[in-house]
């Protein structure tokens, strides 16, 4: 167990997690789960004190996900996986080809279509991370798409988010399957199979939850402190992220009634599985103090077992200096480094220039072993390493909103900027 200074929200952050994953369970963006835990955590704030309150909506295309089955015709043998969200349902009766593997050689060179008609294409890899070899997935005369996720060699079918960039190119059925499934296909020769699928969209709206505890300056600066509410369609999310609503929760009860000369400001993030939709309509069109906001600290996947807890800066070197004097050097908690990603809820407001961290714990260098899937449930996280995350936290967020001058600057530096902006032009 963490030696924590303050033990006392143990409980509590318990109580949340429990919440969350028990009593709600699955959070997908704009489903009545989702916006449940947004009125949770706002009524949680307004226990701690907190003003300003608010779940501010905006629209999403809900997914609905249904079963999914891959079956190998010519064995009989039938494969449970996953279907991507926001693809394209098959007829009740599925769809059928040859199976043909085609490896990140043959796709990121440039998709070749000849030979491809009528046939269901297994990409060994992934498909969110490149517009135009998404796009060429799309128009290609495959009947449908299959994914192998491979960071992580499990038994296990993953869920994938998708960007609402991506959702306007999609054009066919697509599903995810299990390294170890994929694996037996290619090894017992597989020649046909068969995609079936129900998930669907509709619209809805997801919610930001908001609220904060005013500085005693007015004209001083706003911290926010974050995590988001939603989960994938595999699993109730305990790591990614009721966690990192538990560690923002937990850092408002440790910072209320401290009388800090700069506003603490907590929100929970909508639609963070589709690529942070929730963060970037908040600082689009939600917020009307965006030019007041001088940093960051975002949660996502911070509860783990075991594993590395790690820093992400975006900002200057002085913001890096800060932090690893404070997390390395003084506190012991984890290792800091310096970029930007465009996969949580800090990015959109370093897109905008705004100098931030992501705080995260990972079990191997790719994530996490129980990453967007059912195991992803209470069993897998830690509440002593959630308290201790937040008090970590609070030991920079409480000096920060106390400080008359900042020891950093609010910007980033031309290289981090440089890559948010490719990250925008490419993803968003």
């Amino acid at each position: 167990m963490r030696n924590l200074k303050d033990p006392a929200g143990l409980l509590q952050i318990r109580s949340d997690m429990e919440f969350m994953c028990h009593t709600v369970g699955q959070r997908l963006a704009g489903s009545p789960e989702e916006k449940r835990v947004a009125e949770y955590m706002v009524g949680r704030l307004r226990e701690l004190g907190a003003s300003n309150l608010g779940s501010l909506p905006f629209p999403v295309q809900r997914w609905i996900p249904a079963p999914a089955v891959l079956t190998d015709v010519d064995s009989g043998r039938r494969i449970e996986v996953s279907q991507v969200t926001h693809s394209l349902a098959t007829p009740p009766e599925g769809v059928e080809g040859e199976l043909i593997v085609i490896e990140p050689f043959d796709y990121e060179q440039g998709m070749r279509f000849d030979g491809l008609e009528g046939k269901i294409g297994l990409f060994y890899g992934g498909y969110g991370e490149s517009e135009e070899v998404f796009r060429q997935m799309q128009e290609s005369p495959l009947k449908a798409l299959l994914y192998v996720d491979t960071r992580y060699a499990t038994e296990w079918a993953l869920a994938a988010g998708m960007g609402e960039r991506f959702m306007r190119m999609v054009r066919k059925p697509m599903a995810n399957l299990s390294m170890m499934d994929a694996w037996a296909l290619a090894r017992s020769g597989a020649r046909h199979v068969r995609l079936a699928c129900s998930g669907r969209i509709e619209p809805a709206n997801s919610w930001n939850a908001v609220g904060e505890f005013p500085g005693s300056d007015p004209a001083a600066r706003v911290i926010v402190i974050s995590g988001h509410l939603d989960s994938v369609s595999e699993g109730v999310g305990a790591d990614d992220n009721a966690s990192g609503i538990a560690a923002a929760l937990e850092c408002a009860r440790r910072l209320r009634g401290k009388g800090l000369r700069h506003t603490v400001r907590f929100i929970g993030f909508g639609a963070e599985e589709q690529l942070s939709v929730g963060s970037t309509r908040y600082v689009g069109s939600q917020v009307a103090d965006l030019d007041r906001i001088a940093f960051v600290c975002n949660f996502d996947s911070v509860g783990a077992h075991l594993g590395s807890s790690e820093i992400q800066c975006a900002g200057t070197p002085a913001l890096n200096r800060y932090v690893k004097e404070a997390a390395e050097k003084r506190l012991g908690f984890g290792k800091v480094v310096d970029d930007a990603s465009p996969y949580q809820d800090m990015f959109p407001f370093a897109a905008r220039g705004i100098p931030g961290i992501w705080v995260t714990r990972t079990t191997h260098s790719t994530l996490y072993w129980y990453h967007h899937s059912v195991h992803n449930n209470l069993d897998a996280v830690s509440m002593e390493q959630i308290a201790w995350t937040a008090e970590a936290a609070c030991e920079m967020v409480g000096d920060l909103a106390s400080r008359e001058n900042w020891p950093f600057e609010r910007r980033l530096t031309p290289e981090l900027k440089g890559k948010c902006d490719r990250f925008l032009r490419e993803l968003f």
